[in-house]
């Protein structure tokens, strides 16, 4: 069968030991081609895809509202500072410059990636295929979104890069780029926080030779953070996000049980009421989105914070006395990061905003529109306009599954750290299928699903 004769091969197959040599110039042309692949998306929908996630972020920036770190800080600075600089040009030319230097930076990041894979001993032949990968629409799309998810999923492949070279050799230059690409994941998406802290045991054990070296390592990137994240932001005056971005997924399953008639006692009914009224649960409630419910104008988030252990346990009796109606709701709510018939959209409108004077303006002629259309409805994997979200998680577990069977557990961390983001996602996801929580899943697929193919006593020092 084409199973039994593939896997075989699959199995035994490896790269090239180590005789390629890196060349930094290499990384700009491949990034140069990327970036030329793109370029079609960024004409069709100029001046890119801005959601309203994204314009609320330069809002801040402009004065407009007040900042807050419910959008990393960081990244809103970010794209904002770069729109604020050129805002004098007009709205559209600033997010314009904007979107074309988040391209330039993916693009490089990505052209770095395929060379590091090269200096890997990946033959020269998977190297047009990864770059076609990266030029497919699901990347061209993110270039042009300024959405934190989008320079997010570069940064992730940066930072499991830092985890394979300090696991090759952890020396200076190898340790200063794992600390840069930490702080850089935790300030630019905020469920990076529970990732990282519960890399680092994982991070002491299995680089426990150098164990003084990684706590230092360790301990400037977490102090730097808590420093920024508090004192600094609480200088500045910087509003912090609500806890109700953090309850989706009990409130899910409460008002589930609501929604249900199960049986609650009167205590916990005048406990959810003075949350949000039981009678907006039942006409709102989602059960594929927490956002009908923690974004509802009745519904009262001081309340939870200033009495977090009673709504705790409320929360756990509940779940415990209907332990079937809380399964039911959860894995509803998470449906798609494991379930890989689950497909979404993963392009947007310009969102048109009258106070910023945003609008698509595209500079595409019709056949350019009408050719990347068709492109996109394609039915196959990647280039469809529609893809499953579950799948690189599968093919991450195929590839641990074959480093396990293959006794090459060199870069565990890689598939550790992976795991772990998915799982904050799967703790904490606020809709059931949203393809840009998961996108960094797709940026870090070609590295996933090349390290069982790595040669053990590979150690080129890129």
């Amino acid at each position: 069968s084409l199973f039994s004769t593939f896997m075989p091969k699959l199995l035994s197959y490896e790269f090239n030991k180590g005789k390629n040599k890196y060349h930094f110039k290499n990384v700009f042309i491949m990034a140069l081609i990327i970036f030329i692949l793109w370029i079609p998306y960024y004409i069709v929908s100029y001046p890119g895809i801005v959601s309203p996630d994204v314009v609320d972020q330069l809002w801040q920036v402009m004065g407009i509202s007040k900042l807050n770190d419910h959008h990393p800080v960081f990244h809103t600075l970010f794209i904002g500072g770069i729109y604020k600089t050129f805002s004098f040009l007009g709205s559209n030319t600033a997010v314009a410059i904007t979107v074309l230097i988040q391209m330039i930076i993916l693009s490089l990041i990505y052209g770095y990636t395929i060379v590091y894979l090269f200096n890997k001993g990946m033959n020269k032949k998977f190297i047009l295929p990864c770059i076609l990968f990266f030029g497919l629409p699901l990347f061209g799309i993110f270039s042009i979104s300024l959405w934190k998810d989008s320079l997010y999923g570069g940064l992730i492949v940066l930072f499991i890069i830092s985890l394979m070279k300090i696991s090759d050799e952890f020396n200076f230059r190898h340790s200063i780029l794992f600390m840069i690409t930490s702080i850089l994941i935790l300030f630019f998406r905020n469920n990076s926080l529970y990732m990282y802290i519960l890399l680092v045991p994982v991070l002491f054990i299995i680089l426990r030779e150098n164990i003084k070296k990684i706590l230092v390592c360790i301990s400037i990137v977490l102090v730097l953070f808590f420093v920024v994240k508090g004192p600094v932001f609480n200088t500045l005056g910087i509003v912090k996000s609500s806890s109700a971005e953090y309850i989706g997924i009990p409130m899910q399953q409460i008002a589930r049980m609501v929604k249900k008639d199960c049986k609650i006692s009167k205590n916990d009914k005048k406990l959810i009421n003075d949350l949000i009224d039981i009678k907006t649960i039942k006409e709102v409630y989602s059960p594929y989105s927490s956002d009908n419910i923690k974004f509802n104008k009745n519904f009262n988030i001081s309340v939870y914070d200033k009495n977090k252990s009673k709504y705790n346990s409320m929360w756990l009796r509940l779940v415990l006395r209907y332990p079937n109606v809380a399964v039911e709701s959860y894995m509803i709510s998470t449906i798609g990061y494991w379930y890989t018939d689950v497909s979404v959209p993963i392009e947007y409108a310009t969102y048109e905003q009258n106070k910023l004077n945003i609008y698509t303006d595209s500079k595409a002629p019709e056949i350019l529109k009408k050719g990347l259309s068709a492109l996109k409805s394609h039915k196959a994997p990647l280039l469809s306009n529609s893809l499953s979200l579950a799948l690189p998680i599968v093919l991450l577990l195929i590839s641990v599954i074959i480093s396990i069977y293959k006794k090459k557990y060199k870069y565990c961390l890689v598939y550790i750290a992976l795991v772990f983001l998915w799982g904050t996602i799967m703790i904490a996801s606020p809709v059931y299928a949203e393809f840009r929580y998961i996108y960094w899943s797709y940026s870090s697929l070609l590295i996933v699903i090349s390290v069982p193919f790595i040669r053990k006593d590979e150690v080129n020092d890129e």
